[in-house]
Formats: structure tokens, C-alpha cells, sequence
């Protein structure tokens, strides 16, 4: 599954990656092909939504292995929203990796991958900038997909980049986003950069980068209503709403009351009308049954909202409201006691019973 990582690491993940690829980049310098990473143009939203941009790709002969896009855009008017879309880990067999106490481990970014970049093995790590060296008026973005096997990139969507339409826009205005290549590079933190790509064999593809833009004023669908979150299922949540036909659902999810503030759940919208949260956090155990008492557990809540869209215009509508809120239930809350005892003062409890039950037995039989 793809791997998110972000703030100085990144950074410097970034800078490897483009000291070996930078220079490849360069019109004629030994390129083995041509690529065009195309972000979508007029992408709809409205102030203050998330918009969801779509990166597809397109090469000549030689397909891309390792690829690496800047995008930047104008900072008083667009944020990435660095914790919308949540990533599952999954094992062999597809199945959610869980740690010992039966937690998902999810990782949250402004990036996510297509299925087919993660079934081919590619790793997607992400770095964001507050501004750009030579433009304190843009900020950027820089995504590398990169992975230890020589398995190409798919052509088509090959990435999807979360940005937040901040609140002094306006509607039926157009929000531009700039593709960062050789042609119109960038400096940051002191470097001139530009998106690039790079063969199996290493050779240098050269990769550009059209503009794509945000479209703000679109019109919105019905919003889901129903919205439930279930609170007696061990390893999940489940979550189910009322929809119309023709729509796209998404689940958002978060510990606090604000749903600006909520991860987007799964790894895209469905027309499904339910949907299986199994990254939530399990019930944590306070105290551990005893022999003569219940364990105490206590759940972790969770507020779930669901937002429909139009799979054409791809225009989203508000939250639901008001939000469903929903837990994970104890796997034990139903056991009275355990045995044997893992208290040790259900232990003394059980030796001073056992001595009194001895001594009486022992008094029965002097007076028979």
C-alpha cells in the first residue's frame, strides 16, 4: 500500500531521489521518452471544500518506473489538505493490517495513489511547502512514486491531490494550479527543481507538467440523510445512509465535532450506501477481569459523516448532518470474571474462601 511521509524527512527523501532523476529532465540530455503528467482542468468544488484533483499519466515507448511531480499553487487561496485521505496497509491476502490489539495502522495524506500504482508495487511519498523560494505567494507540493521493483506506471490516473478552497475565494471563480517541469521549474529550499521521470534502466524521461485548475461554483447534490454508526461491533464500525440513484458516497470520520476536520475514509467514493470503518480504534481496557469482578473498558467514539457527489460534474454536496457518532465495542465487556485470575487480590480473596471452607469442613467432622 502507499507509504505517506511528510515535513523534513520528505524533504530530503525528495532531494535524493532528485539529485539521481533532476538532471535527466533536461530536453536532450540522453532522454529515453517522452511523459505528460496531466492535473485535471476545472476540477469543481466551492469555497471552502476540499477539492479532489486527478493526476493521469501518458508516455511515448518507454514507460516510467520512478516519477516525481511538483505542483504549486497560489498559498492565500489554495492549502493541501495533508491529513484528508486515509491509507489501509493490507496483507497477501488483501486483508487490513492490524497490530496486537487489533488497530489498524492508517496513514493520512494529501495524496492517494491509484489501486494500480499500488499493485504495482510503487511507494508514494509526499513533501509539502509553505511557500517557494523564488515565489513567497505560491506554496507546493512534491509526490514521488517510486518502488524497489522495475514494474512500469500504469498510463491514466495514477494519483489523486486533496487541496483546501479557502474561505476568502468566491464563487464562479477559476483557481489555477502550475505544473512545476523544465520548462517552468521552481526553487525550493534552495534548489531548482522541476518533475522528472526515469526508465527501468535508469535513463531519463523526460516528463511535462500542464496547469490544471479548480472550478469554484458548482452545483450541489442532495445531501445523504440516515446517516447510523453502529456501536456493538468488536472490529469495525459500520456506518449506513439513505442516498439517491446516480450519486457517488463518501464517509468522513473524526474523534472531534468539526467535519472540516475529518479524514476522508476508503481509497475512493462508491454508490454503496454502507460502508465498514475497520480502522477505528479498538476499546482500550481499564482494569482486566477478575475472578470475582468485570474488566472495565472503555470505547473510543467517533463522529462519521457521509457527503454524495455527481460522478459526471464530480461537484460535491455539504456533510450530513448531524453527525452519526459510532464505536467499536469491548470483545469482553460481556465476560463477569476470568479464570484463573489474573488479580492478585482475587487471588487472596480466593485463599481466605478456600481456608474458611477448609476450616469448616474441618469442624464438621470433630462434632460427627
Amino acid at each position: 500500500m502507499s507509504m505517506m511521509v511528510r515535513g523534513p524527512n520528505a524533504r530530503r527523501i525528495l532531494a535524493v531521489v532528485l539529485a539521481a532523476t533532476l538532471g535527466c529532465a533536461v530536453p536532450g540530455a540522453w532522454a529515453a521518452g517522452t511523459a505528460t503528467a496531466t492535473v485535471e482542468v476545472n476540477a469543481p468544488s466551492n469555497v471552502g471544500d476540499v477539492a479532489e484533483v486527478g493526476i493521469n499519466l501518458d508516455y511515448s515507448d518507454v514507460a516510467p518506473t520512478v516519477m516525481i511531480v511538483y505542483l504549486a499553487f497560489d498559498n492565500m487561496r489554495l492549502a493541501t489538505a495533508q491529513d484528508y485521505y486515509e491509507s489501509i496497509p493490507v496483507d497477501s491476502q488483501g486483508n487490513p493490517v492490524r497490530d496486537g490489539d487489533g488497530n489498524v495502522q492508517a496513514t493520512l495524506s494529501a495524496v492517494l495513489s491509484a489501486p494500480e500504482v499500488a499493485a504495482a508495487g510503487k511507494t508514494v511519498s509526499v513533501a509539502y511547502y509553505a511557500t517557494l523560494d523564488d515565489n513567497v505567494g505560491r506554496g507546493g507540493i512534491g509526490i514521488v512514486v517510486a518502488g524497489l521493483n522495475t514494474d512500469p506506471l500504469p498510463k491514466g490516473k495514477v494519483l489523486t491531490v486533496a487541496f483546501r478552497v479557502l474561505n476568502n475565494n468566491h464563487n464562479n471563480d477559476v483557481l489555477a494550479l502550475y505544473g512545476v517541469d523544465s520548462v517552468h521549474p521552481a526553487i525550493i529550499s534552495s534548489h531548482l527543481v522541476a518533475s522528472s521521470a526515469s526508465a527501468s534502466t535508469s535513463e531519463s524521461i523526460a516528463l511535462t507538467v500542464p496547469d490544471g485548475s479548480i472550478a469554484l461554483g458548482c452545483a450541489r447534490p442532495g445531501v445523504p440523510s440516515g446517516v447510523t454508526a453502529s456501536q456493538n461491533q468488536t472490529d469495525r464500525v459500520d456506518i449506513a445512509w439513505t442516498g439517491t440513484a446516480g450519486l457517488e458516497y463518501r464517509v468522513f470520520r473524526s474523534a472531534g465535532s468539526d467535519p472540516l476536520a475529518a479524514q476522508a475514509l476508503g481509497d475512493s467514493w462508491t454508490t454503496a450506501t454502507t460502508f465498514e470503518d475497520v480502522t477505528a480504534d479498538a476499546a482500550t481496557v481499564i482494569t482486566s477481569a477478575g475472578c470475582f469482578k468485570k474488566g472495565v473498558y472503555e470505547t473510543i467514539p467517533y463522529n462519521y459523516w457521509v457527503k454524495s457527489r455527481d460522478p459526471i460534474g464530480a461537484c460535491e454536496s455539504d456533510y450530513s448532518s448531524p453527525a452519526a457518532q459510532g464505536w467499536r465495542a469491548s470483545a469482553a465487556k460481556v465476560i463477569a470474571a476470568a479464570w484463573p485470575p489474573r488479580d492478585p487480590a482475587a487471588w487472596i480473596v480466593f485463599a481466605v474462601a478456600a481456608m474458611i471452607l477448609a476450616m469448616r469442613a474441618r469442624r464438621a467432622r470433630r462434632f460427627e
